[in-house]
């Protein structure tokens, strides 16, 4: 072996321990970055607000407004209970004012601004009826994501003053859609009174961390995100796929019935010709017949009228004889 094939056997043979020493390096930097929260849910949830309660501070402009007050995903930074911590908040995924184009870019913003990937979505849901609208919010989130952001979700129930008396696992018994999308969340929920800046969240980030290390200490990876948006395109592509197919479908049963229209029109009108010329041959044959048997009559008298009559029947049973025009 020469001396350069074998430098290249040592480098192949270090390769494996090299690989597995960087890796329990990026394991323990991973362990000591930011806690990285993205917040997701339907405009007017309380988003920003939840994400100002949680960095104890005004991070994110909110406001008790109709539309979404945040136009674009924003990032801030802070540092809670010894934590550093990285909040995206995002702005309402099923925002009418916003095209399909425009929400995508936000959400493809929102991965990037958490690189490597959050730890955490904490999806957002206002207290209140659990409507069609929320729930078209929530299949969105769920699509765009990808199933496997279910395990890196948490629910966070806004406005929990409006309660009251009622405990939050009662009203929640109370929608059975709600009750799936906990199911598909790991049963993981927490409620905020978004009324209170400094409403306490130590036991939500207890629930976060909590759930990181049963995720291995591992986040939402940007190829997650990516096997979710192949596997929109791909349902997408299906789906127009089979649009083309019924299309197609139904361009060539009417152009089907059109030839089939248009062949019996043609059997129709040769037919139609066909009778006329078995008309004419049977005229011609009966003004024949007719003009023997008066030539004849005058000649051979009776006798002769009738064999030209026998004869011009004869002819003309021949000619068409099973026609009844």
């Amino acid at each position: 072996m020469t001396q350069g094939s074998g430098g290249a056997h040592r480098i192949l043979l270090l390769l494996p321990l090299f690989l597995q020493v960087l890796n329990h390096q990026c394991q323990g930097s991973e362990e000591r970055a930011a806690m990285r929260i993205v917040l997701l849910g339907k405009t007017g949830a309380g988003k920003s607000t939840t994400g100002n309660i949680i960095l104890r501070r005004e991070a994110f402009k909110s406001d008790f407004s109709p539309v979404s007050v945040t136009s674009q995903c924003e990032k801030q930074s802070g540092v809670v209970a010894g934590r550093k911590i990285d909040v995206i908040d995002t702005p309402g995924l099923c925002d009418t004012s916003a095209t399909v184009e425009e929400v995508q870019s936000e959400i493809e913003n929102a991965v990037l601004m958490s690189v490597p990937g959050p730890h955490v979505f904490l999806l957002v849901i206002r207290l209140d009826r659990f409507t069609e609208e929320e729930r078209k919010t929530v299949k969105s989130i769920q699509e765009n994501f990808g199933a496997e952001a279910s395990n890196y979700t948490i629910v966070v129930f806004t406005h929990r003053n409006q309660l009251k008396t009622k405990r939050l696992k009662d009203f929640i018994k109370e929608s059975e859609s709600l009750q799936k999308l906990l199911d598909t969340c790991g049963k993981r929920y927490y409620s905020i009174d978004i009324s209170d800046n400094y409403s306490p969240v130590g036991e939500l980030l207890e629930m976060i961390e909590k759930m990181v290390k049963s995720n291995g200490g591992q986040h939402y990876t940007n190829q997650m995100y990516q096997d979710a948006q192949r596997k929109i395109k791909d349902e997408e592509e299906k789906k127009r796929m089979e649009v083309d197919r019924k299309e197609k479908e139904e361009k060539d049963k009417l152009i089907e019935e059109l030839l089939s229209k248009e062949i019996r029109r043609e059997e129709q009108d040769k037919l139609r010709m066909e009778r006329k010329k078995i008309k004419k041959v049977r005229d011609g044959i009966n003004a024949l017949g007719a003009a023997l048997t008066t030539g004849a009559a005058v000649v051979l008298g009776p006798v002769a009228v009738i064999g030209g009559a026998v004869m011009t029947k004869v002819v003309a049973d021949y000619v068409a004889p099973d026609d009844t025009d």
